[in-house]
């Protein structure tokens, strides 16, 4: 390993062991080697081993599952940062367990910290506009609207993402997915395009270059952008909730801007009002010192074994 510092004097915490935060208590139980798939190289299939948490979440004292983990790594005395596939060396005093933590829609303060439109008419084969602007947890949200055309085509000026245009296209050259594409027709005219079957909310997430910008899609539905997880849900009137999930999303060619879609065909047909609620769970990070794994569990994560070999290319 790469030695970056003096090595730190910590105690590690026998498991189990927990961490209490003011809105929630994990509980680290153990940690176990398993499979993670396969991984290709040089036309051999090799199985892949990882080092995974048990672990639990409490809030108020009872076991919950508004919090979940998502991403975990490990820590060497050094400062070293290893992959879950390859855990640190078995002979450390100590490994730091790591992992960013978020909380699902509606979890403790962040559900006090939501944005909430007013009342929106819900209306098939129509767009129901918002064009608003908001700032939740460092993330700059452009609200464009619930476009519901089942047959059309939208166009949205990437310059001024809160107008858009539509446009009717034929059958036999409409869009199966609801993924945005861009097209470039003139340096001066940046568009993003997306036809949808399904009702879709529209949104663009600003930019700001200088650091490092991650971004993608979460298990539980949300958009994430830079340890951010941005929960979009409809409100009828009865105080029902319906989630807005599964985004598709593209950055314009400027990247300044990422277009987001997620689908609202959660929403039933006889509903004509609703509430939009947008909520921006930042990350909390956990840091565990705890005992290394043996060194038969580390040898078995690191291990790369052979499950098969690939067709041998055809001699030309």
């Amino acid at each position: 390993p790469y030695i970056t510092r003096p090595a730190t004097s910590l105690k590690p915490q026998p498991l189990p062991t927990r961490i209490h935060t003011p809105e929630f208590e994990f509980e680290l139980q153990r940690l176990v080697i398993c499979e993670s798939g396969s991984l290709f190289i040089n036309g051999v299939d090799y199985r892949v081993r990882r080092a995974e948490p048990r672990s639990r979440f409490f809030a108020g004292g009872a076991p919950t599952t508004r919090w979940r983990i998502g991403h975990y790594w490990f820590e060497d005395p050094y400062g070293n940062r290893y992959d879950a596939h390859e855990p640190p060396p078995w002979h450390y005093p100590y490994w730091v367990f790591c992992a960013k933590v978020y909380g699902s829609a509606g979890t403790a303060s962040g559900s006090k910290e939501a944005w909430q439109s007013q009342w929106l008419d819900v209306r098939l084969d129509a767009d129901t506009p918002i064009n608003t602007s908001l700032t939740r947890q460092g993330v700059t949200i452009d609200l464009l609207g619930l476009a519901a055309y089942p047959n059309m085509v939208l166009e949205i000026d990437a310059s001024n993402p809160t107008r858009y245009r539509i446009r009717t296209i034929s059958s036999e050259n409409f869009l199966d997915d609801y993924t945005p594409t861009t097209i470039d027709p003139s340096a001066d005219a940046l568009i993003w395009r997306i036809a949808t079957r399904v009702p879709v909310v529209l949104f663009r997430v600003r930019v700001t270059h200088g650091g490092n910008t991650s971004w993608g899609m979460a298990e539980d539905g949300a958009f994430m952008f830079n340890d951010r997880r941005i929960y979009l849900s409809f409100r009828d009137a009865q105080g029902r909730s319906y989630p807005a999930q599964g985004s598709a999303f593209n950055e314009d060619s400027r990247f300044t801007s990422l277009l987001v879609a997620m689908r609202a065909d959660s929403l039933p047909k006889t509903v004509r009002q609703v509430q939009l609620s947008v909520e921006v769970r930042s990350a909390h990070e956990i840091r565990l010192p705890v005992p290394p794994m043996s060194k038969e569990q580390v040898l078995e994560a690191w291990r790369r074994e052979a499950i098969s070999r690939g067709s041998p290319s055809p001699t030309p």
